[in-house]
C-alpha cells in the first residue's frame, strides 16, 4: 500500500491489515480529520501528532463489489468548551462500507448512502476513508474526559462556579439590567475574568 492506497489488484480475495498513527496514512488521515485551528487552537499537523489512533481492516472482494469493514480506536486533542483547558478524549467506531468500481465509460454515479461508494479510480483511498470515520464518530459537543496526563478532565469552570452563591448563579433572560446581570452572558463574562486573573492576565 502506498501513501494510503490500496489497489484493486492487491485484492485477490480478502486483504486484512492492522494500523496505529506510526502509519504514515494514518496520519494525512488524522490531519484531514482535524478540526479548523480555532476550534481546535492546533494546526492539522500539530492536532495529529498529539493524537493517537489504531485499528484493523478487511477488504473483501465480491465480484464486482467489494466491503470494507474495520474498527478503530482513538484518542484526540481538544479544548474543554466551558473552561477552555486542553485535553483529550476518545473516539471509537466501527464501519462497513460497499464499494462498486465502475468502468471507464459508466457515468459517475453518486448515492445517498454514505457507506455505499460508486468508485472510479482503480484503487481505494484508506485515508478518505479513515478521516470520514473519525469525523463521524466525532460528538456534536467534545468535551475533554482526560487531562494532557491521562487524569479525568475536572472543569475548571464548574469549580469556579461552585464558589457563586447560588442567587447569583441562576440563569435569565437578560431582558432588565437586574436580570442582565445574571444572564448567561454575565456569567461566562465573569467566568473569563475569574480565569484572566488566575493566569495572571
Amino acid at each position: 500500500m502506498v501513501q494510503g492506497k490500496v489497489t484493486l489488484r492487491e485484492i485477490s480475495r480478502k486483504l486484512e491489515m492492522e494500523f496505529n498513527q506510526k502509519d504514515e496514512w494514518v496520519v494525512k488521515a488524522l490531519e484531514k480529520s482535524a478540526p479548523h485551528q480555532d476550534i481546535s487552537g492546533k494546526s492539522p499537523s500539530e492536532w495529529a501528532a498529539g493524537s493517537v489512533c489504531s485499528g484493523d481492516v478487511r477488504i473483501e472482494r465480491l465480484d464486482p463489489e467489494y466491503t470494507i469493514e474495520g474498527h478503530f480506536k482513538a484518542r484526540v486533542p481538544v479544548l474543554c468548551p466551558r473552561c477552555t483547558e486542553e485535553g483529550t478524549v476518545a473516539r471509537e467506531g466501527n464501519f462497513r462500507i460497499f464499494v462498486r468500481p465502475q468502468g471507464a465509460r459508466e457515468v459517475n454515479e453518486e448515492g445517498d448512502d454514505p457507506d455505499y461508494i460508486f468508485l472510479s479510480t482503480p484503487w481505494l483511498d484508506m485515508v478518505e476513508i479513515l478521516s470520514e470515520q473519525l469525523v463521524a464518530a466525532e460528538s456534536l459537543v467534545e468535551r475533554p474526559d482526560q487531562d494532557l496526563a491521562g487524569k479525568p478532565h475536572e472543569c475548571v469552570t464548574s469549580k469556579e462556579l461552585e464558589k457563586v452563591p447560588s442567587e447569583q448563579s441562576e440563569l435569565s433572560t437578560g431582558q432588565n439590567d437586574s436580570k442582565a446581570r445574571n444572564s448567561p452572558f454575565a456569567v461566562l463574562g465573569k467566568l473569563k475574568e475569574l480565569k484572566g486573573l488566575k493566569r495572571g492576565k
